[in-house]
């Protein structure tokens, strides 16, 4: 969830809070009420126009996709690239290899793996990406 709209749902929140309070003063004897009655109008008032307001914001902004709100950028698919190639890539990421492994499938050098999924949308610019490089063949296949 969006901070400013937590932050809407709680003001939303006091400002009922607010109101049932100050609904309950105007309903209190006529000599109490007459010597509160002013200032409990006005913030009976203030109070019953501030909540459909808050509410009304905070689902809105609640309700807004993220991509409005924040650039985001998709992880590359990296599986089967040169390690030395994409770690080269502007600070958009940073690669960090975890480990290397025998493949017979890639060429030494080669990314096998990667942890987050290609396609994902990260909304930080130089998220890590952890990945597994392959060291070529193991040395029983090679003939």
């Amino acid at each position: 969830m969006n901070d400013l709209a937590v932050v809407f749902i709680i003001l939303a929140l006091i400002a009922l809070i607010l109101t049932v309070a100050f609904g309950f003063v105007l309903f209190t004897s006529k000599n109490e009420k007459r010597k509160l009655m002013k200032k409990t109008k006005i913030a009976a008032l203030i109070s019953a126009v501030l909540v459909p307001i808050m509410t009304c914001s905070a689902f809105y902004i609640y309700s807004l996709d993220t991509e409005v709100c924040v650039d985001l950028i998709t992880v590359p698919d990296l599986k089967g690239l040169e390690y030395e190639a994409c770690s080269e890539n502007g600070g958009e990421y940073t690669l960090i290899v975890e480990s290397y492994e025998y493949s017979s499938e890639y060429p030494e050098g080669t990314i096998i793996h990667q942890n987050l999924p290609a396609g994902r949308r990260q909304s930080d610019y130089g998220y890590e990406i952890k990945c597994v490089v392959s060291k070529g063949k193991a040395p029983e296949e090679t003939d």
